[in-house]
């Protein structure tokens, strides 16, 4: 895991935290939602680009 993942994961922590302090429903609670989700995807796919990368120099 990189640097950067972990950074998008804390905040993809964060906003889910604030997201779940928001009724059901409300625009904000749903931005959240989905920007969490997008850091989250993110951060997944800089963790697999650098296991790739690592893999190179491992072979």
């Amino acid at each position: 895991m990189t640097a950067r993942s972990k950074a998008l994961i804390e905040q993809a922590k964060r906003f889910a935290r604030q997201a779940e302090t928001l009724p059901e429903g409300d625009d904000k609670r749903q931005w959240l939602e989905s920007e969490a989700g997008r850091l989250y995807d993110e951060a997944r796919e800089l963790t697999d680009e650098a296991k790739k990368a690592a893999s190179k120099y491992s072979d």
